[in-house]
């Protein structure tokens, strides 16, 4: 069924933002007690934070509804595959927003006049291009480690929530096996992740 075009979806954007921080408020509640747990509700809030982004995208063009958005209350790896566009997009305004900010304070810094001032804002605006290509290159390397986090989110997902046996071996798998090291990984690619998301939400509005 498809959803309905009366929908508010900026309530929607926010109920499930709100929930993505309780899910995070959650996993830091109850990793003294399970690394694994913690570890899916860490997940479940990045998959939260997520759902929130697009609907605050619905909200602002809803063309998105033709767009099949409905998949992703369905389907867990859409959301992860998602997950990473937006967190590209989050970090790259970041780094155009820091060299923005970096350039501004060299000129308001440096003795130089007006006029050569402006020179150097034009001879920079003109390799605008070329800087963009320098920062999207840059954003890449910094997403690297988090692609592979996110590709196995829904199976270490399922990993901290439930005991499992790996049929061929015999062995049992489950929220044990999760460490602190893998849940302090999860902790600083979701918590920045919602950070993104709030940074891009507030920008549509």
């Amino acid at each position: 069924m498809n959803i309905n075009k009366n929908t508010d979806f900026r309530r929607g954007c926010i109920l499930a933002l709100d929930n993505a921080k309780k899910h995070l408020a959650a996993a830091n509640a109850i990793k003294s007690i399970s690394f694994g747990m913690a570890n899916s509700h860490l997940i479940l809030a990045g998959e939260e934070a997520i759902k929130a982004d697009l609907l605050d995208r619905t909200a602002v063009n809803p063309q998105w509804l033709d767009e099949g958005i409905d998949e992703f209350f369905r389907n867990h790896i859409h959301k992860h595959k998602e997950s990473l566009k937006t967190q590209f997009m989050g970090l790259f305004i970041e780094e155009v927003f820091e060299r923005i900010i970096s350039t501004s304070e060299i000129l308001n810094r440096s003795k130089l006049t007006k006029e050569k001032k402006a020179r150097l804002v034009d001879k920079w605006t003109n390799k605008t291009s070329k800087y963009l290509s320098e920062i999207e290159s840059s954003v890449d390397k910094k997403l690297e480690p988090n692609k592979t986090w996110w590709n196995n989110a829904n199976n270490s997902k399922n990993l901290g929530f439930y005991v499992g046996i790996v049929k061929d071996k015999g062995n049992w798998i489950g929220p044990f096996d999760i460490t602190q090291e893998q849940f302090e990984k999860s902790l600083q690619v979701v918590s920045h992740f919602i950070n993104d998301i709030e940074f891009l939400i507030e920008t549509d509005n």
